[in-house]
């Protein structure tokens, strides 16, 4: 977006100064073929005075020639006005000319220079002189060919002179045209830029606010579209990030307080089942001792025993769930827990499915102590391998893998059972579920909270032919 806008204002700079400089040459020009126009008419009014001059000597001439001979002061005009033709012609030439013009000014000042001497002659006879009526009718003659040249030349300028103003009004006119038609592009595309540039900018954050907006409603659901500039789509992001965190954040802390309310109930009912528990199974064995019992009452009665203590089990889970004890931790080769978890289950034969399924201990021996309690983790150890061979009634295959690396310890206990699906597989911690008919779901939810009071992980993988869960520990 940075970028963008640079590269917008440097573009509108850029036609604000082509168009500047546009119309700096444009009055340039105009001003020129305004000092053109200027000059040509200058140079038009010197030559309509020569004209005028030319025709004054002329008129000088007759007037001279009428009253010679009682009035002596026609003589002194005629060598004024003669002096001020001679200025005109040579005024003519510090304008600019075209070549034809300007041979004909040269040539009519040649002619001037003749007829100054024509007039010369004029005045230098005595009074009815011979010859005096000849030389004036010779430069009258030579003063009407020069009139007829400067007045040619006057038109034929007149003419050039009257095409050139136009051309050049029209001219003045089309760069007028064209400074309007350009300043109105400019507005045009600068308006557009802009626009365009709000938009850019101005929809991404409609986004973002909308965002806002979601999550001040308490929708935490909504994630931002990250589909915006550059600068923006990191504040996008963020928010979708912060977003998301919240919410599970907030999914976390109203599990907490669900499993803390499942604890306290928990707690509670072994607590209320615990003491009458005790008094019935104490009755049982009062009875079974004091009273002469039947071999099929004897029966009942020992059934009535076993039930209370598994009873009895079950509560002692409840409250290992909801309080479970702190971990004693200790330097412990975690290697020797396995294999005398395995080594114990196998000699006391305590599933019935030991037989069927082969054991192997892919263990890395490499691997230095543990701090753990070493009672709580033989716990989770037997828990894993007890649903592991639970998984297998028809026999199979447990592994059980130690490895270490960038400091974490990893168990992992692997079987070939019949797997779980994705939903089994996501509630698998969760207390009281399970999927066997017996028991009440909460050994791996307690395995969970002991790995986890060792700062460690649990994690369960299966493909639908095989589960294998996995413990991460801190090494050292």
């Amino acid at each position: 977006m940075k970028k963008r806008i640079i590269l917008g204002l440097s573009v509108i700079l850029l036609i604000f100064f082509v168009g500047g400089l546009f119309i700096i040459f444009t009055l340039e020009t105009s001003r020129s073929e305004f000092r053109r126009l200027i000059m040509l008419h200058q140079a038009q009014i010197f030559r309509n005075n020569l004209l005028l001059n030319m025709e004054r000597v002329q008129r000088d001439i007759y007037l001279y020639r009428f009253h010679r001979s009682h009035d002596v002061k026609y003589g002194t005009t005629l060598d004024q006005d003669m002096v001020v033709l001679e200025s005109s012609v040579n005024l003519c030439f510090s304008c600019h000319h075209t070549e034809f013009v300007l041979a004909r000014i040269t040539q009519t000042k040649k002619m001037i220079s003749d007829y100054k001497t024509y007039i010369a002659r004029i005045t230098t006879f005595a009074d009815n002189s011979q010859g005096l009526e000849q030389s004036e009718d010779t430069a009258i003659a030579f003063g009407n060919r020069m009139l007829n040249i400067v007045n040619e030349i006057v038109t034929t300028a007149n003419a050039n002179l009257s095409r050139k103003t136009v051309e050049g009004y029209r001219y003045v006119n089309s760069v007028e045209m064209t400074l309007y038609s350009s300043l109105f592009l400019c507005l045009v595309v600068t308006v557009f830029m802009a626009l365009r540039f709000e938009r850019q900018l101005m929809k991404p954050i409609g986004e973002i606010l909308k965002g806002v907006d979601y999550f001040s409603s308490g929708d935490l659901n909504y994630q931002i579209p990250e589909n915006m500039p550059k600068e923006l789509l990191l504040l996008a992001k963020s928010f979708n990030k912060m977003s998301s965190q919240l919410k599970e954040n907030l999914e976390k802390i109203k599990k907490t307080e669900q499993m803390e309310l499942m604890r306290e109930i928990a707690a509670g009912l072994a607590h209320e089942i615990k003491n009458p528990l005790a008094g019935i199974r104490g009755a049982i064995e009062v009875f079974m001792h004091e009273l002469n019992l039947s071999r099929e009452e004897r029966t009942v009665f020992e059934e009535m025993l076993f039930q209370v203590k598994k009873l009895d089990i079950m509560t002692k889970s409840f409250l290992e769930y909801a309080r479970p004890p702190s971990p004693q931790i200790v330097s412990t080769d975690i290697n020797d827990i396995i294999h005398n978890t395995v080594f114990f289950v196998s000699k006391q034969n305590l599933h019935k499915n030991l037989q069927k399924v082969c054991v192997v201990e892919n263990l890395d021996h490499s691997m230095s102590a543990l701090p753990v309690d070493p009672v709580q983790v033989q716990q989770v150890i037997l828990n894993l391998m007890f649903n592991a061979l639970d998984a297998m009634p028809e026999g199979g295959k447990l592994t059980f893998t130690t490895s270490h690396d960038n400091g974490v310890a990893t168990v992992a206990v692997s079987d070939t059972g019949h797997g779980m699906d994705e939903e089994t597989v996501n509630k698998i911690f969760k207390p009281f579920f399970t999927t066997k008919t017996k028991g009440v779901g909460i050994g791996l939810s307690i395995s969970k909270k002991l790995i986890e009071q060792h700062n460690g992980q649990i994690s369960v993988s299966s493909n639908g032919s095989g589960t294998t869960f996995s413990i991460t520990l801190p090494h050292g």
